[in-house]
């Protein structure tokens, strides 16, 4: 029987950089296992978040929430990988109005120091899904090219009431 694996989170650093439309994040955890009650890191690992300005926005969040919310969304989708066995090919990760829930993510609370138990999920078979992704790429395009708009020219060039249409 395989040992139930945790996340311990160590830190989130900001690392945005001028001209960005939104705030980008640093995130280093351990992925482990308890051993007498006491957290035993098998590997350490980094991944960058991206959360746009529009993001931040709709979920209506100052600077501050925004980091805690980002880095809880991100540890969902980081348990999500680490079930599916695919932990190592995950190294940025953007959120969106498209790609991140609707709402502000409250759990799991990831702060530097919280150790989160990672769920067991039952192996589906998954089928190849017959919808595209395009508006996905397209939101990610659009922050792009609002972030470079907003240092050249000091606003936005491009705004979509409601992307989630495309």
């Amino acid at each position: 029987m395989e040992m139930k694996k945790f996340i311990k989170v160590n830190d989130l650093k900001e690392i945005t950089s001028s001209g960005l439309d939104g705030h980008r994040y640093l995130m280093s955890f351990d992925v482990g296992g308890l051993s007498d009650g006491f957290f035993k890191s098998d590997q350490t690992r980094q991944v960058t978040i991206t959360s746009s300005g529009t993001l931040q926005a709709v979920w209506g969040q100052t600077d501050t929430e925004l980091a805690e919310s980002s880095a809880s969304a991100a540890t969902s989708i980081v348990m999500e990988r680490i079930t599916e066995g695919r932990l190592d090919e995950i190294s940025d990760i953007s959120l969106n109005t498209y790609t991140a829930p609707e709402t502000p993510p409250n759990t799991p609370k990831a702060i530097a120091g919280t150790i989160i138990p990672i769920p067991e999920i039952e192996t589906v078979e998954k089928r190849e899904s017959p919808f595209s992704f395009l508006s996905d790429d397209i939101s990610e395009v659009r922050d792009k090219i609002n972030a470079i708009s907003k240092g050249l020219l000091g606003e936005r060039l491009l705004e979509l009431p409601q992307e989630r249409a495309i």
